[in-house]
């Protein structure tokens, strides 16, 4: 290959020709080990967080222990468990991550959280995983709908301002979260964000050609018939 050739000395190819190629800074477990030992661990169950432990490490990273960005570094370490980080999860996360110490974790959390947020195809990446990472276990298929308003009031705070029909959609849910919709299917978790964000009032409602799911069809209707 005479391009390969021509330019096997630029800076891309020497990147390439390591092992492995674009390789992160080194991380140090036994550091980071020592740092959730020291200021994270529960007292009586030492591989996981406490509860005050997660406030520090919240305070720590500068995220608001309220907000949908804890939720964003249980995507960063892959955490299994919703409002669970073990001690394995932390120091095999953030040592991928190449970190050694507590400004490293910081600023790997702080860049996590301004790519997610700042990026759409990040952020719907990390909002798929919520349904996977908060289903009770694999082979279910569903959410219940009341954890699903929980987690739209916390993921959604953000877009609040663009996503006219929320607080609708969420007082809709609430009606029939015991009767017609108990359970939140993958695809309506999935594309109901996109609904939100444009569809600004049923008259701007398109039905995609029938593709958006039937609650959401049905949703409108309810809306249609409050109007009349």
């Amino acid at each position: 290959n005479k391009i390969y050739q021509k330019n096997k000395n630029t800076a891309y190819q020497r990147e390439m020709k390591r092992e492995p190629a674009f390789q992160l800074p080194s991380g140090n477990n036994k550091k980071l080990g020592q740092l959730f030992d020291k200021s994270y661990a529960d007292k009586e169950e030492r591989d996981i967080m406490s509860e005050q432990g997660m406030l520090k490490f919240f305070k720590d990273v500068g995220v608001n222990p309220e907000s949908h960005e804890t939720l964003i570094v249980s995507y960063l370490l892959q955490c299994e468990e919703m409002g669970i980080l073990s001690r394995d999860e932390f120091v095999n996360g953030f040592f991928k991550q190449g970190c050694n110490d507590k400004n490293d974790v910081k600023k790997c959390v702080q860049n996590k959280c301004r790519d997610v947020n700042g990026n759409t195809k990040q952020w719907k990446g990390f909002y798929k995983w919520i349904f996977k990472h908060v289903k009770e276990d694999e082979k279910k298929k569903t959410i219940s709908t009341e954890l699903a308003v929980q987690l739209w009031g916390i993921l959604f705070q953000k877009d609040k301002g663009s996503m006219k029909l929320m607080d609708k959609w969420m007082t809709y849910c609430e009606k029939n979260k015991d009767k017609d919709m108990k359970v939140v299917s993958r695809d309506l978790w999935e594309q109901l964000y996109d609904f939100l964000k444009e569809t600004s009032s049923i008259d701007d409602y398109d039905d995609a050609g029938g593709s958006w799911p039937v609650a959401i069809d049905e949703f409108v209707e309810y809306l249609q018939e409050q109007k009349k």
